[in-house]
């Protein structure tokens, strides 16, 4: 009896073992900061993009699911809400500046199994509008949006190695470009 008891506990603090909470804030929709703890789980950051633990420095703990905040981060890491097929989500934030990309996890169903899926978007600075990426036609929309750094886009046009899950530098590059030229 003593052996099953032992193995319970252990079972159940391994599986709270891999939660843990990080310094972090969230941003409430009237845009106040609130500093405290997000609660992650290393082996399940696809809750990242569905909600947030937060425990205020008071000790007060709520979960908040997109459609509650503005945004929230961590460890240099940022999320902002926004909506995709009508769902309330947070997007992480990859690079900002004057175009910023952002990562999108969800789960979708395919030939009946549950897989994890990827998209990219982007968004203009002053543009409510967030632009989904898509796969076949990235470098076009690329040149598109960055059409205004010529070389930039040359340089998109003739990468033959560039693929969408590596574009978080491009955007930077362009971005570090485009607050040159206000200076």
């Amino acid at each position: 009896m003593k052996q099953l008891f032992l193995i319970g506990c252990f079972i159940t603090s391994s599986m709270y073992a891999q939660q843990t909470f990080v310094k972090g804030y969230i941003v409430q929709l009237t845009g106040d900061t609130v500093r405290g703890e997000i609660k992650i789980n290393p082996k399940k950051d696809l809750d990242l993009y569905l909600k947030v633990a937060f425990k205020e420095e008071s000790g007060l703990q709520k979960t908040y699911k997109a459609d509650k905040l503005k945004a929230y981060g961590f460890n240099n890491e940022v999320f902002i809400a926004g909506k995709y097929d009508g769902e309330s989500s947070f997007y992480k934030v990859l690079s900002s500046g004057t175009l910023d990309l952002y990562e999108l996890k969800f789960e979708t169903l395919q030939m009946n199994d549950i897989k994890t899926k990827i998209d990219f978007f982007m968004k203009k600075k002053g543009s409510e509008d967030v632009v989904k990426i898509k796969h076949g036609r990235f470098k076009k929309q690329l040149a598109e949006q960055m059409a205004d750094a010529t070389q930039i886009v040359k340089e998109i046009e003739e990468n033959k190695n560039l693929e969408l899950e590596n574009i978080e530098q491009v955007f930077d590059q362009y971005n570090t470009w485009a607050k040159a030229q206000k200076s």
